[in-house]
């Protein structure tokens, strides 16, 4: 039981210090960190602004939520894609792109999402998301 104490605590994703501790590392030219909240328990919000008011935001979520991620939005399904070999969704049905990666040796999902308050701006596509996590570098906290 010890041993599998030990591991589990080596394999699990960042609390919300160590998420934030993070974030304020990522630079998104253009874009101005926000902060990070929690939104629902052990759920972690952060957002990134550029003058534009264009948000990319994050949501670090448990990994038994990836399966809410796989279900249809407005009849249409999300699309199965790997983001660097790993199991990820991506669906723009709510004309906001967003993608979920599936961090399993952290036991975490992490959820990224651009969002125009304007609504001027078409959905950013998967390949311009997983665009924007390469910059961020998630690998630095997640497994």
């Amino acid at each position: 039981m010890l041993l599998f104490t030990v591991v589990s605590a080596f394999s699990a994703g960042p609390d919300k210090a160590g998420f934030e501790h993070w974030c304020m590392t990522v630079n998104l030219p253009g874009y101005t960190y926000g902060g990070v909240k929690e939104s629902d328990p052990g759920i972690y919000t952060s957002a990134w602004i550029n003058t534009q008011q264009v948000i990319v935001g994050l949501q670090l979520h448990p990994l038994s939520s990836y399966p809410d991620f796989m279900q249809a939005v407005k009849f249409k399904m999300p699309v199965s894609f790997t983001y660097n070999g790993l199991p990820a969704v991506y669906t723009d049905a709510l004309q906001v792109g967003q993608a979920a990666i599936k961090f399993e040796k952290s036991d975490m999902v992490l959820m990224i999402t651009q969002i125009d308050q304007s609504g001027q701006t078409k959905p950013r596509t998967k390949e311009e998301l997983s665009a924007l996590l390469d910059q961020m570098k998630p690998e630095q906290i997640l497994q």
